[in-house]
């Protein structure tokens, strides 16, 4: 048999009858199988059609000879035939299909008991909707505890510029995890999100919502907007419980952070009538999460630099020095002693002048000139930092680093990681308190958040797949490993997921792919995608995703709207 049945896969053909063939036959679409007395729920992966004619050859000859306006005298037979992958069989036996079952687009019911059936209702997430057979929008449930911990952790969404809608969809589960708690406040996860605005300027109008019965209610019944707007009237009015989204509710929660200089302008391209926070970072606030080495490039850190940024890191931090001090003391202070010579004593341990020199030079143009704007050169004023120990429960702050250089962009990156990996570790083994900057910050950590998701765009420039073994990137790889253990879990978003470290890939339990360049989605990256489905990445409409997650058996097409502020901007330019 050319497509014999196997447990997990199986093959059927399609009716030709126009009423039945109501129901789109494509990769991603959901089916039930049924015999009777096994019901079974897959999704196509695969679509194939055949003729009985067997060549070119026979199709000149039928047609008169090569005259394409006349009719064969006997109408082809085509076939069409499509191959699915199993989701759930409601009988749990893992065989094959063997004789007559009848095919049928899956009800609303089915799909979500194929993607939900073993979730428990406390432990469901909306990621996105599918579509039953008359094109009802039907919710997609993930298992929370399988994104922000402690059981697995992580998501990475990947797709092609401005085609994806990478940070929509990222932005779509923040506001999912954050609906969740709104919810069910009482229970054990109680999540924060922080999002890094790392390019343009669309993360920083999340806030700017429209009036919803005056400029999206009418978009939802025709017209360019529709699919967006009719699924946000969904959310917001006609959703059964838990499923609801209220963007309008999560509004007074958000918070935005951004650089500021020394004469207190804002560096971000947030309008300044709007409400934001301002941060600057003096050295000791850098050497409290052991984050100076941020300050060089990757490629000049090495084992003997970061010996010298370690003890200069001691040196700040017990000594409370400012960032002109720090520089100091990697100048040569005194005549070397006999069998000294070329080498230099920072704090208790002597480095050779040559890497000495070295460091300093990179720290001074660091600290002089590429991040002069938000570094305090002369200044020891600490808390003008990220209040990051003020985050709470059900918190969505916004951290604008796009104009900031790389340097700068990793360097908050990292300090922010570091900080809530420490304190999300204490809090996981009852720790109620800590301090923070030295002992300037008394942090109450019963107050604070035990689950927290970072979104960051461009993953792939913080951890390069290849590349050699920056500590950026070991600090990545490592929360990637470890973060789901204390509650911390990366979005991280990028064009070529095939870029990225191959740990963090393996240590993600949700993968998301956009519409993707065919050059692209063929890498082994993709593998866990059928070969249908690959193609479908191709062609794949704005805000569609095919979403793999580790609570569920084979992937998932999803369906989510544009995001509101995006929406009314897009509405406003076309009025």
């Amino acid at each position: 048999m050319k497509s014999p049945a196997k447990p997990s896969e199986f093959t059927f053909w399609v009716s030709e009858d126009e009423e039945r063939r109501r129901f789109p036959i494509e990769p991603g679409r959901l089916v039930s199988a049924s015999n009777g007395q096994v019901a079974v729920i897959g999704i196509i992966s695969d679509v194939e059609t055949q003729t009985d004619i067997t060549s070119p050859v026979e199709s000149f000859y039928g047609h008169a000879v090569g005259d394409p306006d006349k009719d064969m005298p006997t109408e082809p037979i085509v076939i069409t035939t499509a191959t699915v992958e199993v989701i759930h069989r409601s009988d749990n036996k893992a065989e094959p299909i063997t004789g007559q079952w009848k095919v049928y687009p899956a009800d609303g019911e089915e799909i979500v008991q194929a993607y939900g059936r073993e979730l428990r209702d406390e432990d469901e997430l909306i990621i996105g909707f599918s579509y039953d057979w008359e094109g009802k929008p039907v919710p997609i449930p993930a298992n929370i505890r399988h994104i922000l911990g402690y059981e697995a952790a992580h998501v990475n969404i990947s797709g092609a510029a401005g085609a994806a809608t990478k940070t929509s969809y990222a932005l779509f589960l923040i506001f999912s995890i954050l609906a969740y708690y709104q919810k069910f406040p009482d229970k054990d996860i109680k999540p924060a999100a922080i999002v890094f605005n790392v390019k343009e300027a669309d993360l920083l109008r999340i806030d700017q919502l429209p009036d919803w019965d005056k400029d999206i209610e009418p978009k939802a019944h025709g017209g360019p907007y529709k699919d967006s707007a009719s699924l946000w009237k969904f959310l917001l009015k006609e959703i059964e419980e838990p499923y609801s989204i209220n963007p309008y509710k999560l509004k007074e929660r958000i918070r935005f952070w951004v650089p500021q200089d020394s004469r207190g302008n804002y560096i971000t391209l947030r309008p300044s009538s709007f409400p934001m926070e301002g941060f600057r970072y003096c050295a000791l606030d850098l050497a409290e999460t052991r984050s100076l080495h941020l300050l060089l490039d990757p490629e000049d850190l090495d084992d003997k630099s970061m010996a010298v940024i370690a003890s200069l890191t001691d040196e700040i931090r017990e000594k409370k020095k400012t960032f002109e001090e720090a520089i100091d003391v990697l100048k040569f202070q005194r005549r070397p002693t006999k069998g000294e010579e070329g080498w230099i004593p920072i704090g208790d341990t002597y480095h050779h002048s040559a890497t000495v020199f070295k460091v300093r030079n990179r720290l001074e143009n660091a600290i002089k000139y590429q991040l002069a704007d938000f570094l305090m050169l002369k200044e020891l004023t600490l808390k003008r930092v990220i209040k990051i120990w003020e985050l709470r429960p059900g918190d969505l702050w916004v951290i604008d680093i796009s104009r900031l250089h790389d340097k700068g962009q990793r360097l908050i990156f990292h300090w922010i990681m570091r900080a809530i990996y420490d304190f999300l570790e204490k809090k996981r083994v009852k720790q109620e308190k800590t301090k923070f900057l030295g002992d300037a910050v008394d942090v109450n950590l019963t107050e604070f958040p035990n689950r927290v998701v970072i979104f960051v765009d461009e993953m792939n420039k913080f951890a390069p797949r290849g590349a050699g073994a920056s500590l950026i990137k070991r600090d990545v790889v490592e929360i990637a490993a470890r973060g789901r253990s204390v509650g911390l879990s990366l979005i991280g978003a990028q064009q070529l997921a095939s870029k990225v470290d191959e740990e963090i890939l393996a240590n993600t339990s949700t993968l998301v792919v956009g519409r993707s360049h065919p050059v692209e989605i063929r890498r082994e990256t993709y593998d866990w995608l059928p070969r249908g489905l690959k193609s479908r990445a191709t062609t794949l409409d704005r805000g569609w995703m095919i979403v793999w997650h580790g609570a569920h058996k084979r992937p998932v097409f999803i369906h989510f709207p544009e995001p509101l502020h995006s929406l009314y901007e897009k509405i406003r330019r076309q009025e």
